[in-house]
């Protein structure tokens, strides 16, 4: 199979963020230059690995696996707890869902707390399907990647694999 490549640590925005002291953004045309001579597909990662591994996943009909040990990380940067987290919405009328939209644009109500949404946190498997029978749309970052009858998402152990 090919390779998945980073050309360089990765994490430090956010890390940056955390600490107060946001740096420039480093230029790395160059390096996609000398990779665009070799590679099948190339993407930035302004989104996140996993986010964008799923765009270049479902994009070229494969499954990544990446080691996130192997994954350079910038310092201060860290991986997740190696958990699932998910967010629930049942059903919702129109007033439900523009309290959740000024939820999500405000910075003091949690959309977490809003009485038809459920959070789960630390599961290491989960299984999706509409109560009704409806296709569950899937999307990664936003992007609507089509539907399924349920959704199910796992963990490997020490790897994100990203299914498309």
């Amino acid at each position: 199979g090919d390779l998945v490549v980073v050309t360089g640590p990765l994490g430090a925005a956010g890390a940056a963020f955390r600490a107060g002291r946001l740096r420039p953004v480093p230029d790395r045309v160059a390096d996609g230059r000398r990779l665009a001579a070799v590679a099948t597909a190339m993407l930035d990662l302004s989104d996140g690995l996993a986010p964008d591994a799923g765009h270049i996943a479902q994009r070229s009909g494969v499954r990544l696996t990446i080691e996130l040990e192997r994954v350079p990380l910038a310092e201060g940067a860290e991986l997740d707890d190696g958990t699932l987290g998910a967010v629930v919405l049942e059903r919702a009328g129109p007033l439900d869902l523009a309290t959740l939209g000024a939820r999500l644009l405000l910075e003091g109500p949690r959309v977490v707390d809003h009485r038809h949404v459920t959070a789960l946190e630390g599961l290491d498997a989960l299984r999706v399907r509409s109560a009704d029978a409806r296709p569950v749309p899937i999307e990664i970052d936003g992007d609507f990647l089509g539907t399924a009858e349920e959704a199910v998402y796992g963990l490997a152990p020490g790897a994100l694999a990203v299914v498309a």
